[in-house]
């Protein structure tokens, strides 16, 4: 009784002392500063991310701060509603990051920008996009979520990385831990990880606690130093994900790209004749570069692997939608063609320290979108 007596008063000062730390870093500028808007790994998700609602944030970079509002229906978009307006013309876009638009500013996003070129009150241009999602995932959320809000037309885009995320092996490696939920042969809901102990306290320390959120941070880049291979080779110099960029040798890649071609063909057949699809092609950075090759030597020290071709994931999949009469929409020339007459330095359509696309970038990008709907459905009934 005596020994708690006396450890209460320290006690007291050690609650008081971290309770007063989190409330100075919530106005200390910093990665930590602000909740988090995406909860990975939530057991209960569609598909393993997803965003939190009703959420104002920011997105920090050392180059870049973009303000983020997420709305009640779990998406980085102003509020919408379920039952679609009367009289509106509902387009749905499906993709990763890009889409979402995690670097810039909620009116800067691809799917606000391209709502604000159409004309007002007539149409609804909804933001599905989730970070580190691939094409299998965004089936998924068609066919439980997306569809329900009874769209017109359905944009999925596609980037190069999306092929390593649609095969949870190259995902995840051997141990398949990846929190990305997948499809199995006979189109079921499929996991490879759980929530772990502990997730829901984690997930509310992670969301309320600055104080938390620094010492997560700082022990996951401590840990990520310890842990880093020491490699040297090319393939593992640069992103796994630039594999997309050489044709595919081994079964894991195979498998991935034929999965991606069949995941396209899939919703397809599952959005049309009802809807419009669309695939839009998403380019990376490298594949606007004038010189690829030396842009990755330059920012991985290596020269890239044999067959390295920044344009086969876009011949691919082009020929593919082609052959199974997929309407694509394919920026890469637009945005080359502007890097050119504008004399675009480096890093052209990105931030200096962020690979993801710019609002000029995404600009460029609804501009595309809006001419390729308009002229691929001009013939149709009247739609627009």
């Amino acid at each position: 009784m005596k020994f708690l007596l006396k450890t209460l008063p320290g006690l007291g000062i050690l609650i008081l002392t971290i309770l007063f730390a989190d409330f100075v870093l919530r106005f200390v500028p910093s990665p930590v500063q602000y909740p988090p808007w995406h909860e990975i790994g939530d057991p209960a998700s569609l598909v393993g991310i997803e965003i939190i609602p009703s959420t104002k944030t920011q997105e920090r970079e050392p180059c870049l701060t973009a303000n983020i509002t997420t709305n009640s229906l779990d998406w980085r978009d102003k509020e919408r509603t379920v039952k679609k307006p009367d009289s509106v013309t509902r387009i749905a876009v499906l993709g990763d990051s890009y889409i979402e638009g995690s670097q810039v500013n909620d009116d800067q996003t691809f799917t606000r920008q391209l709502e604000q070129m159409l004309p007002p009150g007539k149409f609804e241009v909804l933001n599905f996009g989730l970070s580190s999602i691939g094409t299998v995932q965004e089936r998924i959320l068609y066919e439980k979520l997306v569809k329900n809000y009874d769209p017109d037309i359905v944009i999925v885009a596609f980037y190069m990385n999306d092929v390593r995320n649609n095969d949870p092996v190259l995902e995840g490696g051997p141990g398949k831990n990846t929190p990305l939920a997948y499809l199995d042969e006979n189109g079921q809901v499929i996991r490879f990880t759980s929530a772990g102990p502990f997730y829901g306290l984690r997930k509310w320390l992670r969301n309320n606690s600055t104080l938390f959120r620094l010492a997560k941070t700082a022990f996951g880049q401590l840990s990520g130093m310890i842990s880093r291979p020491q490699v040297s080779t090319t393939v593992s110099s640069y992103p796994v994900a630039y594999l997309s960029y050489v044709p595919p040798t081994d079964s894991d890649w195979q498998r991935a790209w034929n999965t991606t071609e069949q995941t396209v063909l899939a919703l397809k057949r599952e959005i049309e004749p009802d809807r419009r699809f669309f695939l839009m092609l998403i380019p990376d950075i490298v594949e606007v570069a004038p010189d690829p090759a030396a842009l990755v030597r330059k920012n991985y020290g290596v020269d890239p692997p044999p067959g390295f071709d920044v344009n086969y994931p876009r011949l691919r999949l082009t020929g593919f939608a082609e052959k199974n009469g997929i309407k694509v929409i394919d920026p890469q020339p637009e945005l080359i063609s502007y890097r050119k007459t504008h004399d675009l330095q480096f890093p052209y359509f990105s931030f200096t320290c962020d690979g993801h696309l710019s609002p000029l970038g995404l600009k460029l990008l609804a501009e595309k979108a809006l001419t390729d709907i308009n002229r691929q459905l001009r013939p149709e009934s009247g739609r627009q």
